[in-house]
């Protein structure tokens, strides 16, 4: 894969949302800031871009500059094997933070791809390194953050080795919908009362699970005529919320992790 340096692909805003106003704040890095400081904050981003459904953010292996709160839509992060095949390691939501890693100044673990249209707020990786270390509640957020995002990556590697296709792809399905309501608090994002638009094909699912598309489609067919959920015209609608989560050993509350220091 080619390494890139430049900065995303994707339209520059000129009269960026003022990170006093981000509707989004209670989920992202900076929640804990307190209103004073947040002009302060503002001068560590670089900019606010508008990118395109499936253009990249950046690439694994690529040493591009920039490190991103998603401000809206949806991303996903993927990694390619050698046999050409993809695992996608998560689906990121606004108010997440992409591109934080052990080695800043290292290459992309990973790809980032719009999945819908996407508008992201832009950091310096280098400068964002610098102010992890000033500042210790933004360490402690981006900690909490962090250990969420490897909880529900545990939890999947557990249903890759050890879950049925049911079970695996009932917890996928209610992560996304709770992840995606606790957004839609804040922002609208698709939702009503049983369903969430779900921007996922069945291929980008049976990635993220560890399946065939072909088991994937059997799996959902099943689901459905079982009365659990469907998903429809890119809407996920859940018929037996309780039914599916049983399925899918699956806890909300996880979602919601309390500060770590």
């Amino acid at each position: 894969m080619k390494a890139s340096t430049k900065a995303p692909s994707g339209r520059k805003r000129e009269n960026p949302t003022a990170c006093t106003g981000c509707p989004v704040r209670a989920l992202a890095l900076f929640q804990g800031v307190a209103e004073r400081d947040l002009d302060w904050t503002s001068r560590y981003r670089e900019g606010q871009y508008q990118i395109a459904a499936r253009e990249t953010l950046f690439e694994e292996g690529g040493r591009g500059p920039l490190a991103f709160t998603l401000f809206s839509g949806w991303v996903m992060l993927s990694v390619s094997l050698a046999s050409g095949k993809r695992q996608i390691l998560r689906f990121v939501l606004p108010g997440d933070f992409l591109g934080f890693q052990a080695d800043m100044s290292g290459p992309h673990i990973a790809t980032a791809t719009a999945l819908t249209d996407v508008t992201v707020c832009a950091f310096q990786r280098d400068r964002l390194a610098s102010l992890l270390r000033e500042r210790v509640d933004l360490a402690s957020r981006m900690a909490t953050l962090s250990a969420r995002d490897q909880f529900l990556c545990h939890q999947h590697l557990i249903g890759t080795g050890q879950k049925s296709a049911r079970e695996r792809i009932a917890f996928l399905m209610l992560e996304l919908f709770h992840r995606v309501r606790i957004v839609h608090d804040l922002v609208p994002m698709g939702v009503k009362s049983d369903s969430i638009a779900l921007p996922l094909s069945q291929e980008q699912i049976a990635d993220a699970v560890g399946l065939t598309t072909v088991h994937v489609n059997r799996t959902l067919r099943e689901m459905r005529e079982s009365g659990l959920m469907e998903i429809r015209d890119h809407w996920l609608i859940i018929h037996d919320h309780d039914g599916l989560a049983a399925v899918a050993h699956f806890d909300p509350a996880v979602l919601r992790m309390p500060a770590m220091l």
